[in-house]
């Protein structure tokens, strides 16, 4: 299988969720805080940006009612990975990570937050992010997520959002959303790029998160509320979903991600580099 590590993980255990029956709910992205050095290594790499990718640094603007951000992303066809530079100062505490996940419907979000609320007994919170598109506020998605009160300080997260098909015909004129909701194709296309498939990077497969045990029952209740079916070994729990899994692991000391990723062409040879204090290795076909 061809695939690509980038950032090493450790071992881990933790207790089963019981997948809930729902809509489909897609992996689109993960982003993480991650040291400044390495953020400023990532941005500046040549070969992130160039053979491997469509990787670009960008911003989001802020609104009267949201708030921007401004991160580094790595697209593949349907999912991407997202960096921010760590800043506890503005909300970034090193290392905190956050999943987002997409459904095709915008009318089913509210049922996926009845199941989030259901396996995690939290609060959810549904929010709206909006996005300026010459000169005029246009509404960007809807989204889900468990809220578990303002002294909670984990740091590993996910929720769900639902895109609105006129923020897709006005970015992308060219794709006709279907009903009342938009695909995760449809979404995150545009980002790939027309050279996309010339590059290696293609998709995200898994992600691996070592983190303390108390966030990994915590996010094992939310990718259930997903749908996500868990299997259990002696050193991990994976969650699988449609074309993605999440694997986690407990570790009281450490935290940590690897990304799986897949590629577009055969690699011949094995290549290991340095980017930050991330490691990326890119396998030869097995």
């Amino acid at each position: 299988m061809r695939s690509l590590l980038l950032v090493v993980a450790a071992l881990a255990v933790s207790s089963l969720a019981v997948a809930k029956a729902g809509p489909p709910v897609y992996f689109t992205h993960i982003l993480r805080n991650v040291q400044p050095a390495t953020y400023q290594a990532i941005v500046k790499s040549p070969f992130l940006s160039g053979p491997f990718a469509h990787a670009e640094a960008h911003s989001v603007p802020a609104t009267k009612t949201t708030p921007g951000w401004s991160g580094y992303y790595i697209f593949g066809k349907h999912t991407y990975l997202e960096f921010f530079s760590a800043d506890a100062k503005i909300g970034q505490p090193l290392n905190s990570t956050a999943m987002g996940f997409q459904i095709d419907r915008r009318a089913d979000l509210a049922a996926i937050g009845q199941q989030i609320k259901a396996a995690t007994k939290a609060t959810v919170v549904t929010s709206k992010q909006t996005r300026p598109i010459d000169g005029k506020v246009m509404d960007w998605f809807d989204s889900v997520s468990a809220d578990y009160g303002k002294d909670d300080n984990g740091m590993t997260g996910s929720w769900v959002m639902a895109i609105y098909p006129d923020y897709v015909r006005r970015m992308k004129p060219s794709i006709e959303p279907h009903g009342d909701g938009v695909t995760t194709e449809e979404n995150e296309f545009h980002s790939y790029g027309p050279d996309g498939d010339k590059k290696l990077f293609k998709d995200v497969l898994s992600v691996e998160l070592e983190i303390p045990a108390a966030e990994v029952d915590r996010l094992s209740r939310e990718l259930s509320a997903y749908g996500y079916r868990a299997s259990k070994s002696s050193a991990a729990i994976t969650y699988s979903g449609p074309d993605f899994a999440v694997i986690l692991k407990a570790s009281a000391t450490h935290r940590s991600a690897l990304y799986r990723l897949a590629l577009h062409r055969t690699q011949q040879r094995e290549e290991i580099m340095r980017i930050g204090n991330s490691e990326l290795r890119i396998h030869p076909n097995t």
